[in-house]
Parts: structure tokens; C-alpha cells; sequence
């Protein structure tokens, strides 16, 4: 599909309801796009195509519901005779394809398979009593047919109330509040402790300048203070225990005095240990969005989302940091865009 070089190739393979389409794919192909998320989000994919001789617009064209899976197979890459895959999974054509001209083009987008509509989009009302989350995503996953993937600490809790409430959006504002990512990919429901992704050891360094595979072709980087920058948080919340209300502080640094931005909050929880884990997340989310930025290197299908990368050579911005989202782009030529935030050590 893009030839790199003489000796690079990357070559896209793709079904479409079982049957191989990667054949009549390629003569039409002008752009393909996997857009991989760390958690939070669907993952997708994008094809955009053109139609000369009007095949989709006569009977080709992939109807919703449709299933399309899609790999990268990159051969010769970084070195001669080795061949590099990205399996993307598996995606359901959740809207009809878009046909505009002239002159004449198809796009195609897909979200994950996974993602059916009864997790995302259909509501529950339950009262769910002592239960763990760990416990509670293994209900939600057997339920919705997929396995499920844990590494967090359990989460004890008495009682909580899903009122009206998809379950995936149920149990992604649990997971949120207690500092787990989730996600949906590959026939699994992933949650992981936050902390422990960004703890994780970088899988590749990319430098600014330089002339090996991961040199930094575009980059961009933005700090924010509205919103971000916290040195702690402080959370007021009603003890049901001694039905008084209480207030419970956190500051990674351990510091003490005035002069530190706090992150002033009201919940309703169950124990001072939960206010706690509340304050932990709540920090975490808000300080994320200081440091952030995009960097883009030749196609390589080892940058996936939810992996930390080292930036060398690029100054007060050189560090540690942690993937959010991984679009791998097939056109003319093969390139892989991470949005990337500063990887934090609470």
C-alpha cells in the first residue's frame, strides 16, 4: 500500500464480513486511519477511497452493522527481513459509509466491535450492594460476552446507584472516581490503575534531531495552568458514620503551608479511605492537562496508546510521557501520531 523505500512496504490487510476485501480494497485505497485510545474512548478506524470506476457506488459499499477487521503487516521494517504487525481488531460500521463527488469518494468509519449498543447506549437503573468494582466489571463483562482484564486494587464499597445509566458509562465514572482507566478492546473490558501506567519503563526514546526510525517529524507542545497544576486537593464529604461532614487533604509532595493551588472538592462517599482514593483520581485527571503535546514519526506499530515513551532533545519539554491516543496513518506513506501527556509519579 506505501512504499517507503525500496525495501519497505507496508501492507494493509482487511476483511469485511468474513470475507477478504484487502484485493479490491487496494486499487481504491487513498487513506486508511487507526485510531487507537488509551482509555475513555472507542477505538476506530477510517478509510477513505476513491471510486473511478463506481464498484462501491454499485453494490461494494459496506452497509452499517457491517464488521471490518484491519492489520498492518510492515515488512523489511527498521531492518531488512524483519516484518512488524499491527493487529487493529475487530470494528463495526455503526453509520452508513459517506459517498460524495465529483469526483466520486468513499469514506468508511467504524468503531470498535465491542462497543455494542446494549453496553454503550442502553439504560439501567440498579442498586448495587456490597460489591467491588473488580467484582461488579466481572459481572458487567460476563454479561456483554467479553473477558475480562484487572490490575487494580479491588475497591470495596457498600452500595452504589446506577440510575438511568448505560453500563459502560456506570462503570467508567466508578473506575474514574477511583483512579482506574478502562477500556474496550480485542473482546476484553481492560481496567488498570492509572498510577501504574505512567510508572510503567518507556518503550522508545524518540529524539528531535538525528537519523534512525525515531526521529521526531512533527511536534507540538502545549502547557496549561487553567484548570491543572494543582499541589494537592481537598475534599469535604459527609461521614455516614457520624453524620457530620468532614474534610480529608491530599498532597503527593507531603508538603505543608498556604502558599500551594488546592483542588477544593464535594462528594459523597462512604469512608474517609474512600475521600482519599477520590482525592488521588481527582488530582491526577486535573494535573494531566498541564503538560501535553502531539509528536509524529514514521510508521512504527509499537506505538500504541497506553505506553510511556521517552522525548530526547527537546529541551525543558525532553521527559518521560505517557501515550493517550495512537493514530497510525496509511497514504503515501506510512506515519504514526501520538498524543502524548506528561507521565506523573502519583
Amino acid at each position: 500500500m506505501a512504499e517507503m523505500s525500496l525495501a519497505r512496504r507496508v501492507v494493509l490487510e482487511v476483511t469485511i464480513d468474513g470475507h477478504d476485501a484487502a484485493s479490491y480494497l487496494e486499487p481504491s485505497l487513498l487513506s486508511f486511519e487507526y485510531i487507537d485510545q488509551a482509555a475513555g474512548k472507542s477505538d476506530e478506524i477510517k478509510l477513505e477511497l476513491h471510486d473511478r470506476d463506481e464498484k462501491w457506488i454499485n453494490g461494494w459499499l459496506p452497509k452499517k452493522g457491517s464488521i471490518i477487521t484491519a492489520r498492518l503487516r510492515c515488512q523489511d521494517w527498521h531492518d531488512p527481513n524483519r516484518t512488524l504487525v499491527l493487529d487493529c481488531g475487530s470494528f463495526q460500521c455503526d453509520e452508513p459509509a459517506e459517498y460524495k463527488g465529483p469526483p466520486n469518494k468513499v469514506s468508511i468509519k467504524a468503531v470498535s466491535a465491542d462497543l455494542t449498543n446494549e453496553l454503550r447506549d442502553t439504560a439501567h437503573t440498579k442498586g448495587w450492594e456490597n460489591y467491588s468494582l473488580e467484582g461488579l466489571a466481572e459481572e458487567l463483562a460476563q454479561k456483554h460476552g467479553l473477558k475480562l482484564f484487572y490490575d487494580a486494587p479491588a475497591h470495596q464499597f457498600q452500595r452504589q446507584d446506577q440510575r438511568r445509566e448505560a453500563d459502560l458509562a456506570f462503570l467508567q465514572r466508578l473506575a474514574a472516581g477511583r483512579g482506574v482507566n478502562l477500556k474496550v478492546h480485542d473482546g476484553r473490558l481492560v481496567l488498570f490503575e492509572a498510577k501504574k501506567g505512567d510508572a510503567q519503563d518507556p518503550t522508545l526514546t524518540i529524539k528531535r534531531q538525528g537519523d534512525d526510525c525515531f526521529v521526531a517529524l512533527e511536534y507540538s507542545f502545549k502547557v496549561s495552568s487553567a484548570g491543572s497544576g494543582y499541589d494537592g486537593v481537598e475534599v469535604e464529604y459527609y461521614d455516614p458514620a457520624t453524620q457530620e461532614l468532614r474534610q480529608v487533604e491530599y498532597r503527593p509532595d507531603g508538603g505543608e503551608g498556604d502558599k500551594c493551588k488546592m483542588l477544593t472538592l464535594d462528594a459523597r462517599v462512604e469512608s474517609e479511605a474512600e475521600a482519599l482514593v477520590l482525592a488521588q483520581s481527582r488530582l491526577r485527571e486535573a494535573n494531566q492537562g498541564e503538560l501535553t503535546g502531539t509528536v509524529t514519526i514514521m510508521g512504527y506499530p509499537g506505538l500504541v496508546s497506553g505506553l510511556t515513551i521517552t522525548l530526547d532533545g527537546f529541551g525543558v519539554f525532553s521527559g518521560k510521557y505517557f501515550v493517550t491516543k495512537a493514530v497510525h496513518k496509511v497514504g503515501e506513506k506510512y506515519t504514526t501520531e501520538a498524543d502524548i501527556r506528561q507521565a506523573l509519579d502519583y
